[in-house]
């Protein structure tokens, strides 16, 4: 049996783990931190198929949420529900922009337009003034706090070796050496580093076509009954390509805060009732090192547009960082040198995307005579 030595523990490296357990190999997994803190826990949590663009985007996204389902059999713990997903919309432009997305489709999305009533038999919680809702009954939602435990808890064992606390600080062919000079050796090598400019890390990801994203999301105290779909509203139109259709041009410029933080309203319920919702984009370097407390107040206003009602009180407030491709490309997968690959910048669709991005990395793997498990 050959080894796979896996750097880097949020979302995408413990699915790359996950796939290599799966196929036969022993794993050994570093995390420069004690417990992932950074994009994975950072997140609502969404498998987002609303506003994936028809194509190789969407095709990743609904193979990454069918595996989901199998890997949920075994794990449980992740917290994986199948709930869809309602897009609220107000104006006439935002619903005839969507018309054409829904004609242009051909059904892959699964999505209905639906009036205030269907949408309210739906979710209930939708008690607000709108026009129609976008429904498409495919979008799921797992937990990002409770994922990666639940996976590694599945894992572990003689041949899954798990080692918090490990910043790689030098690599070569299949070996890496931490920050404590131990080096830990294996048949092949994968970092998958998000964001991360840690170690390294920084050599890696100096040159590549990527940039990091930061964005500011909250969880409030639990609501008084379940949501039943993920939601989002009409903002979200300027963001997702999907929506990229002639009617798009006739919706009016977004006010100058959203313009700047890329703000879209989404909002995920946790297993306990709270409520995750968020979120913004800033894109330019430095990023400042506070949030703005402007962009949150946005945010709670367009839920309360959304439902009627104010939200629960704010339980937490963050921000993070992710890292995407700036050439157009879903995710950056790279030999760095002989037994050594890359994997990052898969963007905001991590959650809803690692188990297929780490099935495609196996099938390159054990496409490779010398790496076929045994």
């Amino acid at each position: 049996m050959q080894r796979i030595l896996i750097v880097g523990g949020g979302i995408i490296g413990m699915l790359h783990a996950w796939e290599a357990r799966k196929r036969g190999f022993d794993v050994i997994h570093l995390e420069s931190d004690l417990e992932p803190r950074s994009a994975t826990v950072r997140n609502l949590g969404m498998i987002w198929v609303t506003g994936r663009a028809t194509g190789p985007e969407i095709e990743l996204v609904l193979r990454a949420r069918s595996m989901w389902e199998e890997i949920t059999q075994e794990a449980p713990g992740v917290g994986f529900r199948a709930t869809g997903a309602l897009t609220v919309l107000y104006t006439d432009a935002e619903v005839e922009t969507v018309r054409q997305a829904i004609e242009r489709d051909a059904g892959v999305h699964g999505y209905q337009l639906l009036d205030p009533v269907d949408a309210r038999n739906i979710n209930p919680i939708l008690q607000g003034d709108f026009a129609k809702a976008l429904y498409c009954p495919k979008d799921a939602v797992i937990e990002p706090q409770a994922v990666l435990p639940a996976l590694r808890d599945v894992l572990a064992g003689d041949h899954y070796q798990w080692h918090p606390g490990v910043t790689a600080v030098e690599f070569g062919s299949a070996w890496v050496r931490g920050q404590d000079g131990t080096v830990y050796t294996g048949d092949q090598v994968i970092f998958c580093v998000g964001s991360s400019q840690v170690g390294a890390s920084a050599r890696l990801l100096a040159g590549m076509p990527l940039q990091r994203v930061r964005l500011q999301m909250l969880q409030t105290e639990p609501l008084d009954f379940r949501i039943s779909t993920l939601l989002s509203d009409s903002l979200s139109l300027h963001y997702y390509p999907v929506y990229d259709v002639p009617a798009r041009e006739r919706i009016p410029a977004r006010p100058e805060l959203v313009g700047k933080f890329g703000i879209k309203l989404m909002v995920a319920q946790r297993a306990d009732g709270s409520l995750t919702i968020g979120d913004t984009h800033l894109y330019d370097e430095p990023f400042d090192f506070a949030s703005t407390e402007q962009c949150y107040e946005f945010i709670l206003d367009r839920f309360t547009k959304l439902t009627g009602r104010p939200a629960p009180a704010v339980r937490r407030r963050w921000s993070g960082t992710y890292a995407q491709r700036t050439d157009g490309e879903l995710f950056l997968r790279r030999e760095i040198e002989e037994n050594v690959l890359l994997a990052t910048g898969i963007g905001g669709r991590g959650m809803g995307t690692a188990p297929a991005v780490a099935e495609d990395t196996f099938n390159l793997i054990c496409g490779t005579p010398e790496l076929r498990s045994a």
